[in-house]
Formats: C-alpha cells, structure tokens, sequence
C-alpha cells in the first residue's frame, strides 16, 4: 500500500479473513476512512467461524484464493472431518446480513460499497473483536516520492540492486478518491488506448497478455 502524494497510505490486518495469503488480510484505507465492504464481510464471517468453536487450518490448495479449511471443535483428528460448505454458507449470509444492519456511514467507491472504518470500530455489534486502533494492525505504508526520491538514480532513472532484489520506480497510484475514478479495462488493446489518452507512456514490449484484464 503506498501514496504517490505527502503520506503513506493506510491499512489494516484483519487476521480473521480466511486466506493463507498474507495480501488478502491487509486491507487498505481508502482516504484513511474507507474499507472495501466486501474484505469486512469476509472478516466477519471469519469471526463469527470462530465465536462458534471452529478450528481453521491452512487450505489444502496453494492458490491464493483458496479459502482455509474449517473442522468442528470436537474432530476427532484421527478421522478429521471438513465443515459441510451449506454450513459455511449459511454462516456467510449471516455474516452478510449482519453488515447490512451496520448504522454508520457507507459510500460508494469505485462501484463498490466502502464501510466507514472508524464507525465501524466504534460500532457495538461487531463480529471482529480484536482492538482495530493499535499499531499492529493499522499500518502506515511508502509515500511513493520518497522512495523514488531516494532509490533510483534521478539522473539515469535506473533501478538499482538492494539486498539482491531489484527495484524500481513506483508509478503514481490511481487517484482513488471520491473525486476520482477507476477504469477498469478488459484487455491489451483498451489498456493501450487508455493510456494513451491519459499520457502515460505505454511499451508493448514490457507487457504481456492479459495485462490489464478485470
């Protein structure tokens, strides 16, 4: 998560999001106010699994957005048994209905609905327990000037070598804001020509099929 102007972008670790994929649990602040619905739905539904006594285990699938595995609190793990996916189900639209009853404000970002965050931790009736205000769970990210400023070479614009990884320039992020607005391109020749429009310079080259899509 980085801003490209003055301060680094927030987000926040919702651990109780049911993917083994550390990207997945931390959420970004839209405007350090705004939360994708969507990732709070998910975390919901993640501590609600839990309130109830479930045991999750890592998913058996390596793929990102394979979702963990839950067993009943009393599996006999000599002969462990998954959570039937109706019940899980059911405890998703629980969760989903338990958002809906959410009192503070909601806006739409981007098409998308966005819950504001700190109603929401103020909120009485929510299902994710753990303190959402300390450190450890919100996090500041890289002001994205800064780091050009400092790890590449403003005279050549070459990336340069830290700790074996090679980095760098960080584009300017989308203006995500109120304001703003996404596009979203369905494939290589839109993204061309939305990029084109826009001014950014665009290389053939260094893309590859299916840049863009989704």
């Amino acid at each position: 998560m980085y801003a490209h102007d003055g301060m680094g972008g927030r987000c926040v670790r919702l651990e109780d999001i049911p993917f083994d994929a550390w990207f997945l649990t931390v959420v970004p602040l839209i405007e350090d106010t705004w939360i994708d619905r969507t990732f709070l739905e998910l975390a919901e539904w993640g501590a609600m699994l839990a309130s109830r006594g479930f045991r999750r285990l890592p998913a058996r699938d390596p793929h990102n957005l394979a979702r963990q595995r839950y067993f009943p609190a009393d599996t006999d793990w000599s002969w462990a048994q998954e959570v039937e996916e109706t019940i899980l189900d059911e405890v998703r639209q629980e969760a989903h209905d338990h958002l809906d009853r959410f009192p503070g404000a909601i806006c739409q970002l981007g098409g998308r609905p966005y819950v504001n965050f700190l109603e929401y931790q103020s909120w009485g009736d929510r299902k994710v327990f753990r303190n959402l205000v300390r450190g450890d769970v919100q996090e500041s990210g890289v002001v994205a000037a800064g780091w050009n400023g400092i790890h590449i070479d403003r005279q050549h614009g070459v990336p340069r070598v830290l700790g074996g990884v090679t980095v760098g320039r960080l584009p300017s992020p989308s203006d995500h804001r109120r304001q703003g607005d996404v596009l979203v391109v369905n494939n290589y020749q839109s993204l061309a020509r939305e990029t084109t429009r826009r001014g950014h310079n665009f290389a053939p080259s260094e893309s590859r099929e299916g840049v863009g899509d989704g």
